[in-house]
């Protein structure tokens, strides 16, 4: 019953967004409006409050890192070879299969599902699993899959990275990150209008995600190959935060609250955009139907995690 209390909201949330815009009373394009409110103001905002009132020595921890690297980036290869040997799939598509199956949504369902889970923001989880997957699990997931698209062939590798580090540089997540621990480091105080301000962002930050999510899922059906969308659905939601948890219960004991965390980010469907990041090498309608599988049966999975950790 609890786990319901906190998956409930989550996902009635999605449904408002969903049937939203599938009744046309919010046209789609409002709806990826609000998707990006939230990633450029919303969730910047609320990391920024929560970081610039932390040490910046007491938000990265060692063993989460550890575990959630390994888990994350261990689920990508494993997937790979699955895809590139028992299905047969190019290097680029097994690539962007792995990439679903190793790349949790931490900021529009994962973020959510801690602020519920615990009682305050989940600042040091939230943030140390943001650079994980940003500056390792991104770079490598996209260098597989330029490689096998023939891009880096063509000096495309020097062109990836060179876009990898651009995107780095203007990600408002990552900005917010460093802006929050250089407040904290000098003790800055804001004018109260600011903070006022940054508090009613961060404030809209859950209910405006849930309700992108739910609106980007109008429109995609399940047409595609169904073994490869069942295999990345299962290899997302099963074996990612898995594999997680088993790295967790290798490495010494740290903070319960981290592991958790670690474990019920892991647990979160793929990120929204990766139907987009398909698009780029010819393989949209899949990925579409992948996230909408993913989406729709991690209400049960993630529901089954909360109880494990509990």
């Amino acid at each position: 019953m609890t786990q319901l209390l906190i998956t409930g909201p989550i996902f009635a949330l999605i449904a408002v967004g969903y049937i939203a815009v599938r009744s046309g009373l919010v046209p789609k394009a409002a709806a990826a409006g609000v998707g990006q409110f939230v990633l450029y103001f919303t969730v910047p905002a609320l990391i920024f409050r929560a970081l610039s009132d932390v040490r910046f020595d007491q938000v990265l921890d060692p063993f989460f890192l550890i575990a959630y690297s390994a888990g994350c980036v261990g689920t990508f290869f494993v997937s790979f070879l699955v895809f590139k040997t028992v299905f047969r799939k190019p290097v680029t598509e097994s690539g962007l299969n792995a990439f679903g199956s190793s790349f949790p949504n931490s900021i529009f369902i994962g973020f959510p599902i801690l602020l519920h889970l615990f009682d305050g923001v989940p600042a040091q989880a939230f943030t140390m699993a943001l650079l994980v997957e940003n500056f390792l699990l991104f770079p490598i997931a996209m260098i597989v899959m330029d490689i096998g698209s023939g891009a880096a062939g063509q000096g495309g590798l020097r062109d990836t990275l060179k876009a990898i580090g651009e995107r780095l540089v203007k990600n408002p997540i990552l900005i917010a990150i460093i802006a929050g621990v250089m407040a904290s480091a000098v003790e800055v105080e804001l004018p109260p209008l600011l903070v006022k301000v940054i508090d009613m962002l961060a404030s809209a930050s859950p209910a405006a995600a849930l309700f992108f999510i739910g609106g980007v899922l109008v429109g995609i059906d399940l047409k595609g190959r169904l073994p490869v969308i069942g295999a990345v659905t299962f290899a997302k939601l099963v074996i990612n935060p898995l594999l997680v948890a088993a790295c967790i219960w290798l490495l010494p004991p740290f903070q319960r609250e981290l592991q958790v965390a670690a474990i019920v980010i892991a647990s979160a469907p793929m990120l929204a955009i990766f139907p987009i990041i398909g698009g780029k090498y010819g393989l949209e309608q899949e990925s579409a139907s992948t996230l909408l599988s993913a989406t729709a049966v991690s209400f049960v999975t993630i529901s089954v995690v909360l109880w494990l950790v509990l």
